[in-house]
């Protein structure tokens, strides 16, 4: 009985996958503008419209509430604040699946695990993790 349950512990510990959905912050080619949307999404440029398909570069990677990241996932130490978006000190941190998340100040620290839920969509993901997905979408736009 206590194998059967190791096994069953053991299969579950490995078989969290990791979402391949994120929230993506793109930069129109022709304003400068940036918009962000659902990587799931088509990539549809606010500013020029179906007009310009293909407009708009990648720049950042965004997790989303409710999706299943593995650690690894996750661009750590962070380089900007989930909370304010200024640049982070080394010294502000709270521990964040086994690495640090850091902070600008100690206000916005107290701020992100007050409302973590909240900011946890401001957490920037590796965008090499999502690389195929959003080479999937360029060759589609082609």
């Amino acid at each position: 009985m206590r194998l059967i349950l190791f096994f069953i512990l053991v299969s579950m510990s490995f078989s969290r996958e990791t979402s391949v959905n994120a929230s993506v912050q793109y930069q129109c080619g022709c304003t400068g503008e940036r918009w962000k949307q659902d990587l799931e999404e088509t990539k549809s440029c606010p500013y020029c419209g179906s007009g310009m398909p293909g407009c708009g570069a990648p720049k950042r990677l965004f997790a989303k509430p409710g999706e299943t990241y593995s650690d690894e996932d996750f661009l750590l130490p962070n380089p900007t604040c989930p909370v304010s978006g200024k640049k982070v000190s080394t010294e502000i941190s709270i521990p964040f699946r086994g690495k640090k998340l850091l902070f600008h100040s100690e206000e916005d620290r107290t701020k992100y695990l007050k409302f973590e839920k909240l900011y946890f969509r401001r957490l920037e993901l590796k965008r090499e993790r999502f690389e195929k997905r959003l080479q999937l979408e360029t060759e589609d736009m082609q």
